[in-house]
Formats: structure tokens, C-alpha cells, sequence
């Protein structure tokens, strides 16, 4: 009887996804699914490529407090051969506090190169999961991609006219405070001429027939 019902399952699946998608659908934009639009071994000729990630764990937790260790690395390649690769590593501590009569997160890092100090309000829509209040890890998280940005200004100065740089996710800033480092990137990039992209390993991006764009 199960296998009855995990054969139409599978039946039903291969037929949604046995449908033709023409376009990708980005926002009002319809990209063509175009085999040739893609490379398989992209590979700079003349030309350096940077890439630029960072990750984060929790150390500790409370309903009031996150310590969160975060890690930021780039490496830079020309063709197949990594010539430069640094990472930073530094620790954030969030934590509830009052300010001027108002119950505020107060983001503060320890050992860290860069300035990124930030309060958020505690129900920030740009960081909140539905109706629930903002989690002290999820600033936390604001903070990493911060870093990662930072990290990125500081890799796109090494790099020169027509060279690229790759970041982790997509290039917009939908975080309380994220568009000042976006700007602050793109200007640099812009002054050197440098190519910027956003890799997204993860993503809702449909098809003009409802497939998955990552999958297509």
C-alpha cells in the first residue's frame, strides 16, 4: 500500500518537472535558460579572480545574549594557481540592553579589525522570522555579512582593471545597516574597475513554468 502511494507521488513529481522552462524569472526580469549563456570551466586567461565567504558558530546562548565566533576568507587566483589568501576571525557578543529608556540589542565585536559596532531595534523587520521577535543570533549574522563585505573592500583594493571579485550571496542589502557596506564595496569597485558578482548556492529563483532555476 505504501508503495502504491510513493509510486504516484514520484508519478506526479516527474511530470511537474518534466515541463519545458523557457526563462528564469528575476524580479520583472526573464532570464533565457540558454546552454550557452553558461560555462563549465570558467577559467580567467589574463585576468585575477577573488573570492570572498565567511561563516559563524555560537559559543553561547540565552534568550538575552549570543557570543558568536565569526570567520571571513578570500583567496585570489590567477587561471588555476591561488597567489593570495587571507582570513579574520573575531568574536561578536550580542546582547539586550536599555538605551535612553528603550529595550535595544547592543552588537559588539572583540578582536576585530573593523569598526562594526550596531544597536538594532528588538523588532527589526529586515532581521525578524514572522511575527516573532528578533534573535540575538540573527544580528549576529548581520554582523558576519558585514564582515564579509568588508572583507571583499579590502580584496577589491589588491585587485586591478578587469579583474573579478565573487562574493557569497546575492548583491543586495535587505539588513538594517548592510547598504552603507554594499556602497562603500561597489564605490571601491567601481574606482578599480572591477568586476563584481554574487554567487547564491541557495535560492527561490522559479521558472516561467514553476521549476526551480537552481535545478534547470
Amino acid at each position: 500500500m505504501k508503495a502504491d502511494v510513493f509510486n504516484s507521488i514520484v508519478a506526479h513529481l516527474e511530470n511537474v518537472n518534466n515541463r519545458q522552462s523557457n526563462y528564469i524569472l528575476l524580479d520583472d526580469t526573464q532570464l533565457p535558460v540558454d546552454v550557452s549563456l553558461f560555462q563549465h570551466d570558467f577559467i580567467l586567461k589574463k585576468n585575477r579572480i577573488a573570492f570572498v565567504d565567511g561563516g559563524n558558530g555560537e559559543i553561547f546562548a540565552a534568550p538575552n545574549v549570543s557570543v558568536q565566533l565569526v570567520r571571513v576568507y578570500a583567496s585570489v587566483f590567477e587561471g588555476r594557481q591561488r597567489i593570495h589568501r587571507v582570513a579574520k576571525e573575531f568574536f561578536v557578543v550580542v546582547a539586550v540592553k536599555e538605551n535612553s529608556g528603550k529595550i535595544i540589542y547592543d552588537a559588539q565585536t572583540f578582536d576585530c579589525d573593523w569598526s562594526l559596532t550596531h544597536q538594532f531595534e528588538l523588532d527589526d523587520k529586515t532581521l525578524s522570522n514572522g511575527n516573532h521577535r528578533v534573535s540575538p543570533a540573527s544580528v549576529a549574522d548581520a554582523l558576519r555579512r558585514f564582515a564579509e563585505l568588508q572583507m571583499a573592500t579590502e580584496i577589491v583594493e589588491l585587485l586591478s582593471d578587469g579583474d573579478v571579485v565573487v562574493k557569497d550571496g546575492e548583491l543586495a542589502g535587505r539588513v538594517t545597516f548592510e547598504k552603507q557596506y554594499y556602497d562603500a564595496f561597489f564605490s571601491v569597485a567601481k574606482r578599480k574597475n572591477v568586476v563584481v558578482c554574487g554567487f547564491s548556492k541557495t535560492t527561490s529563483l522559479l521558472t516561467d513554468v514553476g521549476q526551480s532555476a537552481v535545478v534547470v
